[in-house]
């Protein structure tokens, strides 16, 4: 046991140096805390679900420069719509998001807190994603745009592009690389800000802060 004193961490007039949290009932306005009487989740108390029948479909990439060393940044997928999903005679609201969920360990993030942000790792990527399709799973898309759906696509690197993806429910269960699912006339340069590495991965296509040159804003 440390020996406190008048410079070391303390709530509520209690020495904390030595815990590895603060404990929550140190937390100032709790007066109590009881969890015999914390009630347990039951059918009311959770979400909808996810439908079992969706298809997903693993992308992988590989990012080099000309010395074999891998490239870092990041991307992001986001919607093209929100889109409504018929499955099994159920439906399941989907409002468009980034999306994707990396498939490999990350020394510094892992899509932390679901923020949408797929990292290479040692320049490579490998991802899943829900199938814009969903033809193979008998499942029914319907988007809000009434085009089908598909992805906007950002490299969020020096040199990265933008470009649209459609992911084919047909690949569930392979592996495929993204750049073969690329849309014909889609691709454009990124204009990436080491300053502001994120740019805005909400709407990559409508914005002009993705298609002026970095810093300036001309």
């Amino acid at each position: 046991m440390t020996t406190p004193n008048s410079y070391w961490p303390a709530y509520n007039g209690t020495f904390n140096a030595d815990d590895r949290l603060v404990a929550p009932w140190w937390v100032p306005g709790w007066t109590s805390q009881d969890p015999i009487n914390v009630p347990a989740g039951n059918n009311n108390l959770l979400g909808p679900g996810f439908p079992s029948n969706l298809a997903f479909v693993n992308l992988t990439g590989s990012y080099v420069d000309t010395n074999s060393s891998g490239v870092s940044g990041f991307l992001t997928l986001m919607m093209s719509s929100s889109i409504t999903v018929e499955d099994s005679g159920q439906y399941y609201r989907m409002p468009a998001r980034l999306t994707g969920t990396m498939n490999q360990a990350n020394p510094f993030a892992y899509n932390n807190w679901g923020n949408g942000i797929l990292y290479l790792v040692l320049g490579r990527l490998n991802i899943e994603v829900f199938a814009t399709d969903q033809t193979a799973s008998g499942s029914v898309i319907t988007t809000d745009s009434g085009s089908p759906l598909f992805y906007y696509v950002t490299e969020h690197f020096l040199g990265g592009r933008t470009y649209h993806i459609q992911v084919p429910s047909s690949a569930s269960g392979t592996s495929v690389d993204i750049n073969s699912l690329i849309v014909p006339g889609t691709v454009n340069p990124y204009k990436f800000d080491p300053v502001y590495p994120l740019g805005n991965m909400w709407n990559p296509e409508h914005d002009t802060y993705n298609t002026v040159a970095p810093w300036t804003g001309v």
